[in-house]
């Protein structure tokens, strides 16, 4: 081993009890290297479950691997990225550290591997890779080997031969004449594990006689010595291993727990010196873990010697750990026992809102062995237990179906009380995914079902109220009832941080940041959002769900803004979860089809608004959700030119919060596309007092508002709706709706920065980042230009302003202005003042 680390991987590869982690465990003891152990399990074939179990064992290394690792927490989504940027913090490291990854062999997805493959690949100088596996790992070992990166040791090298057993036995007090020293290892083909039984076994006062009874053809070797070893041991301390083999690890306070002895640590510790299958873990020795075929053993004749003692020791076990607070290991001891009530009890009151945690994946391993019993025992427990997995899996239409078995099955077994709040909290999920609509509702049957109960009965009960009202918040928010969402969402967002729920925190905080984008406050909405996202990207969440919200803020600010790409990119973002609830996957198309129109991509927008259709058609919408999908729909028509069509939809948008906005603006759009200013310019004078809650609406309507007093020559009536829309936008740069309203709105902006002369950066991106004083001028009608004194008096000659009040707008003389307008016609070709506006207009100076 101390040579192999010269290299930066080995990998040792032997069958069971070859005496892989036993020879790692003592040499990472004796090494003055620091060493990462991490025992790796079934459960950790996952990325999310390895990774978390591969930087707890960093930290718990005491290795100083930088801020970024120190935050991380793998949540269920952890992609191959977020695997990147733990080894990016690991290659930064410089004090010499070695990574065990002990029984890799676990390990079959692909991901896990490929992610393995990636630390091999970007390992600093002072780091070292260990790989401990019963067989090879899929892995790309040649590579390494080729290019001198890998150290094998293999069982061969494992394997004692004749000398190297006799120095084993020797420091064991036993010796043995070569024959029978050449039988033994024969027998044992020099595996580690059966001469160390074999040296337990042998009766010292005979032990080259003892090595002629040895048999193991009809077992394996091991079943038979590891039975030798357990009989030679002393009462006190055979009735301890049996009573203690229930748990794997197990710690000296568990153990006391288990058997009643006051000295369980130096008897785990005299046990792991003395006959090598008890392996104390990295760390101190505080937890040990047993040799599996010895336990195997252990537990079989525990059965045997102690009828109904492994029933009583579960119970025990899961006792202690629950005052641990490690609700998940003792979930599985009652697993062990079907102890469906105490399983139940945990999931209930204390764990079921782990679910939309971090924690999820560790709750679904412990919980499936539960869940697998549903099909044969269906009761409460088995029930609720399937209907968490299948919620954590999306597969909703099963989850519900179990819920109302679990619920039928609580009425029968007088139990209903913590059954009805998981079941209410799993109809609020269901309705959350799938049924937007009815989110309101089933968040406050909640809060309901739970309002009588006490945090006795139920632990976990500020947790369940919590998660309810964050959904409610978002309910409410669907349903257009802002300003109860808000307070809602703010109530949740303080819950969920006082009870460790991240991910509900973050949905909560995405809401605000959506509400702030509905009200057209941009700058708050991307405070929220970007902290919000700043959280996700720490702890590995961004691609979950509960990130969709403050994706969908991020969204609407780009297009207000006018920052068209970064919306398409943000929406690529958002969407890259499958697992997207109904809600978010709507609002997603709307943005993504109003993306499309502010690109005036109409082919785009086709699909997009088929799209649209198809997603928004399965089942009835929330109000707030259903007038906005009008609105976006109206807008497509309206893009295309079906006037009438687009009018029918806006039609069907109820009165009242956000989405009427929206679409009593359209109509006034509308009007103006069938050539009625008028009608326009009155319908939107009405409407603009009342918007003062939707910045980005009130915009937008004085923009178009203001484009229908230049077709009706209302100019300076034009000019005071765009000041006023300018005030609004320039300080949060909202310019989407001055793009949007395209060339009619050009002039107007350019006598705008003539005559009130605010805002000039905020204009100038208004038309299209070139300021009028700096585009090519147009070629009057005998081909001469205007100069720019003649362009400065141009714009005032379309308001009902005098040659007077003209000079004293631009600081002139009469005689000055007069000569000016006189040259504006001769180079227009034209006689009067309105024919010069005219061709202004005409020739885009105007």
């Amino acid at each position: 081993m101390d040579r192999a680390v010269a290299a930066p991987v080995t990998l040792i590869s032997a069958g069971p009890g070859s005496g892989k982690t036993l020879a790692l465990a003592d040499w990472a003891q004796s090494t003055n290297r620091r060493v990462a152990w991490l025992s790796v399990g079934a459960s950790d074939d996952a990325l999310p479950a390895f990774w978390a179990a591969l930087v707890a064992a960093l930290r718990a290394s005491g290795a100083s691997v930088g801020s970024g690792l120190s935050d991380l927490l793998p949540a269920a989504s952890f992609g191959e990225q977020d695997a990147r940027r733990v080894v990016d913090t690991l290659a930064q490291m410089r004090a010499p550290l070695t990574i065990v990854l002990d029984d890799l062999h676990h390990v079959r997805d692909r991901h896990v591997l490929r992610s393995v493959e990636t630390l091999f690949e970007c390992l600093p100088p002072t780091a070292h890779v260990i790989v401990s596996a019963r067989f090879d790992p899929p892995l790309r070992w040649r590579r390494l080997a080729v290019a001198d990166r890998l150290v094998e040791i293999r069982a061969d090298q494992l394997a004692f031969d004749a000398a190297e057993a006799g120095q084993l036995l020797t420091m064991v007090g036993l010796r043995l004449g070569p024959a029978p020293l050449g039988r033994l290892v024969e027998r044992t083909r020099g595996w580690a594990a059966g001469l160390r039984l074999a040296a337990s076994a042998l009766d010292r006062n005979a032990p080259e006689a003892a090595v002629s009874r040895l048999r193991g053809s009809d077992r394996p070797v091991a079943d038979y010595l590891m039975q030798e070893v357990l009989d030679q041991l002393p009462d006190a301390d055979r009735d301890f291993v049996l009573r203690s083999s229930v748990a794997d690890p197990v710690s000296a306070e568990m153990a006391q727990a288990l058997t009643g002895v006051v000295d369980a640590q130096a008897r785990l510790e005299s046990l792991e010196a003395t006959n090598g299958f008890v392996v104390g873990l990295a760390g101190g020795r505080t937890w040990f873990t047993w040799h599996p075929l010895f336990r195997e053993l252990l537990l079989h004749r525990l059965t045997v010697e102690k009828p109904g003692a492994r029933d009583d020791l579960h119970q025990r076990a899961a006792r202690w750990l629950v005052g641990q607070g490690d609700y998940l290991a003792a979930i599985r001891h009652l697993t062990a026992v079907a102890d469906w009530p105490g399983v139940g009890r945990l999931l209930t009151e204390r764990l079921a809102p782990d679910v939309v945690t971090s924690a999820a994946s560790a709750l679904v391993e412990a919980l499936t062995p539960v869940a697998n019993r549903a099909e044969v025992d269906p009761n409460a427990t088995t029930l609720l237990a399937s209907a968490v997995c299948n919620f954590h899996h999306s597969e909703y239409a099963a989850m519900i179906r179990d819920v109302e078995a679990a619920e039928a099955a609580a009425r029968r077994e007088h139990n209903p009380i913590a059954v009805e709040v998981l079941a209410s909290s799993l109809r609020m999920a269901h309705s959350r995914a799938l049924d937007p609509a009815t989110l309101t509702r089933t968040a406050r049957r909640v809060l309901e079902v739970t309002r009588p109960i006490s945090r006795p009965d139920v632990p976990a009960l500020e947790r369940y109220r919590a998660i309810a009202t964050t959904n409610l918040g978002s309910g409410l928010l669907l349903d257009g009832d802002l300003s109860a969402a808000r307070s809602a969402l703010i109530e949740a967002q303080k819950s969920c941080n006082r009870w460790g729920l991240g991910l509900s925190e973050l949905t909560a905080r995405g809401g605000l940041a959506l509400l702030a984008a509905l009200h057209g406050q941009p700058r708050i909405a991307l405070e929220r959002a970007r902290a919000a996202r700043a959280t996700a990207d720490q702890y590995g969440w961004a691609p979950e769900p509960q990130a969709a919200a403050h994706m969908t803020a991020l969204v609407i600010v780009a297009l207000d803004t006018g920052e068209v790409q970064e919306a398409e990119q943000l929406l690529g973002l958002g969407t890259r979860d499958t697992n997207l609830a109904l809600a978010s996957r709507i609002m997603f198309a709307v943005l993504a089809l109003q993306a499309a129109i502010a690109r005036d991509d109409l082919s785009s927008a086709d699909r997009r608004a088929g799209l649209l259709a198809l997603t928004a058609q399965r089942i009835a919408l929330p109000r707030l959700l259903a007038g906005w999908v009008s609105v976006a729909q109206a807008e497509h028509l309206l893009a295309h030119g079906r006037v009438e069509d687009a009018r029918q939809v806006l039609g069907q948008i109820s009165d009242g919060g956000y989405p009427a906005a929206r679409r009593d603006l359209n109509l006034a759009r509308c009007h103006l596309a069938q050539d009625d200013p008028r009608r326009a310019l009155q319908s939107l004078t009405a409407l603009i007092p009342s918007l003062s809650a939707y910045r980005t609406v009130a915009v937008h309507a004085r923009v178009v508002a203001a484009v229908a007093a230049i077709r009706l020559r209302k100019d300076a009536q034009a000019l005071d709706l765009l000041t006023d829309a300018v005030e609004l936008a320039a300080e949060t740069s909202m310019l989407g709706p001055f793009l949007a309203a395209g060339q009619p709105l050009r002039p107007l902006l350019a006598r705008y920065r003539t005559v009130v002369g605010r805002h000039a950066e905020f204009t100038t991106a208004a038309l299209g980042g070139v300021p009028p004083g700096e585009q090519p001028i147009p070629v009057a009608a005998n081909g001469q230009e205007l100069t720019e004194r003649e362009r400065a008096v141009l714009p005032f000659l379309a308001t009902h302003l005098t040659a007077t009040q003209i000079a004293e707008e631009l600081f002139l003389s009469v005689n000055t202005v007069k000569s000016h307008q006189q040259a504006i016609y001769r180079k227009f070709g034209v006689s009067s003042r309105r024919a010069a506006v005219d061709r202004g207009r005409d020739l885009g100076l105007i």
